[in-house]
């Protein structure tokens, strides 16, 4: 007999309500509260839902990037879903190739990363490219993508050793390989 408790239909309404509540919150937090040192924010959305993916899987972290980017298009003033598919885009290009490495190894979040930031600006441009304007090219990737992408580099490895130590507390994995 399996001794895990099934969750009723509400208690699964409710996760993913309040889900969708935290990462509009983060969301609005980071368009709104962020320091921008240089005129940079970081994108912790993006490394939240890369790192999320590389945990739990892009099936999980799907949804993730799906509710961030739509609290990113509702607190940036965007055309509604373009951050959503470029959140999307980024998980699932940034975890697929990454999912089958050590969850313990430090690398696997800055590549996942990596990885993420550079799908993400170039879905964005391309939605840019083709709902609104031309995007010179270099200027985007000098002026937006490359350093966003460094300073999505920086909460990396904190976030994802917090989520990792969160994930391994909650569902009793062991801390090291044993084979």
């Amino acid at each position: 007999m399996d001794n895990r408790r099934r969750r009723r239909i509400e208690e699964r309404i409710a996760a993913e309500v309040l889900l969708a509540l935290l990462l509009l919150l983060l969301a609005l937090l980071q368009s709104a509260l962020l320091p921008r040192p240089y005129g940079v924010t970081p994108n912790l959305l993006l490394v939240l839902v890369v790192c999320q993916g590389l945990l739990a899987g892009p099936t999980d972290a799907v949804r993730w990037a799906f509710y961030a980017g739509i609290g990113l298009d509702l607190c940036s003033g965007s055309l509604i879903g373009s951050h959503a598919l470029a959140l999307l885009g980024a998980v699932l290009l940034a975890t697929l190739p990454l999912i089958r490495l050590s969850r313990g190894n430090w690398l696997v979040p800055l590549l996942g990363v990596t990885f993420g930031a550079c799908a993400y600006h170039a879905i964005l441009a391309l939605i840019i490219y083709l709902s609104v304007a031309p995007v010179p090219l270099d200027r985007y990737l000098l002026v937006s993508a490359l350093p966003e992408a460094a300073a999505a580099l920086v909460p990396a490895l904190p976030l994802y050793m917090l989520l990792h130590w969160q994930r391994t507390r909650r569902y009793g994995e062991v801390a090291i390989d044993v084979y």
